[in-house]
């Protein structure tokens, strides 16, 4: 009726309320907040998660990009690969019509 009982252990340092690493069973997993709000969960499957400018997460991943990637400025322009540049033909021309309007992230 039930699996097999998993012991599930949170490690905590220097005093903190907060586990910095988690082991279910036999294995690890650390979760690392970075700059921007990007959070990473390291184990046997990585994760990344990317939020949205009100901090919502927006998209999940894998660390494994596919496909050609696009750059924008922080006001939502794409920039030319080459010379990572607002208003040239290849930046204006650069739209994400092949990913169905969606970013997607491994």
């Amino acid at each position: 009726m039930f699996g097999a009982a998993v012991t599930t252990t949170y490690l905590y340092a220097a005093g903190d309320d907060v586990p910095f690493a988690t082991k279910i069973g036999g294995a690890l997993t650390r979760s690392v907040a970075l700059p921007g709000g990007v959070s990473v969960t390291l184990g046997a499957t990585p994760s990344w998660q990317y939020p949205n400018l009100l901090g919502h997460m927006l998209v999940t991943g894998n660390g494994t990009n596919h496909g050609a990637m696009q750059l924008y400025d922080p006001y939502g322009q794409p920039l030319g690969m080459s010379a990572f540049a607002i208003g040239t033909v290849v930046a204006n021309r650069a739209e994400t019509t092949a990913t169905s309007r969606a970013h997607t992230i491994g």
